[in-house]
């Protein structure tokens, strides 16, 4: 059976790629686990954080409690947490602050529990944004920034492996703007037609028409 951790799950792209797992591996061949704020109903185990503690104290209260599972490793930990947080300069720092610990806090939050339980041969998936790599991000700085620091994170573990596992991968996303429900309330004058849909990045990560395929 296929032992899968979702940072990020009670999202839109989160429920949909837990979804997609339970689909294509059925639920005898795997067992998913849900880091985030709150339930996911798509989720087999929920491992739910404090969003009132700092960020220290979270994760050693989520590696506390994966070290009393029986076989506390994962085939797969795949990062899907974040969020677009809008902000230029003069505009406080509040959203650069949010940015961070929303984006790229969960990102690593991920990497390191796959340096502490990914199996063998497993898999890390990271999610960044292509905005961090085009003409910048005036409009939501720390948004960019959050993600740009992400890609240093997936280049840096590609650039010595022996932080993970043995023979594990790890790989970066890169969407432009997903077209979910919360998106298209935020931006209802984009021609949504052109930015990837949930169903793509669900198959980029969760099929073999993908990279890295889990099954």
């Amino acid at each position: 059976m296929k032992r899968i951790l979702v940072v990020g799950s009670s999202g839109a792209l989160g429920r949909t790629v837990l979804r997609t797992l339970k689909q294509r591996l059925g639920s005898t061949g795997c067992e998913t686990t849900s880091i985030d704020f709150s339930n996911s109903n798509c989720a087999d185990i929920n491992l739910l954080l404090d969003g009132k503690q700092a960020w220290g104290l979270q994760m050693k209260g989520i590696q506390e409690t994966i070290d009393m599972e029986p076989s506390p490793q994962f085939d797969a930990i795949i990062h899907v947490a974040g969020g677009f947080i809008p902000g230029g300069l003069g505009s406080g720092v509040e959203h650069v602050e949010k940015s961070l610990s929303t984006n790229l806090f969960s990102a690593f939050t991920a990497a390191e529990l796959a340096s502490k339980y990914l199996a063998e041969s497993g898999l890390l998936t990271l999610t960044g944004a292509q905005g961090a790599f085009d003409q910048g991000c005036s409009f939501a700085i720390g948004y960019g920034m959050s993600k740009a620091a992400t890609h240093s994170l997936a280049m840096s573990i590609h650039s010595d492996p022996s932080q993970l596992p043995s023979k594990s991968r790890v790989v970066c996303i890169l969407p432009q703007t997903i077209d979910t429900a919360a998106n298209r309330e935020a931006m209802p004058g984009k021609l949504w037609s052109i930015h990837p849909s949930l169903l793509f990045i669900k198959i980029s990560l969760t099929t073999r028409n993908g990279p890295y395929p889990l099954d």
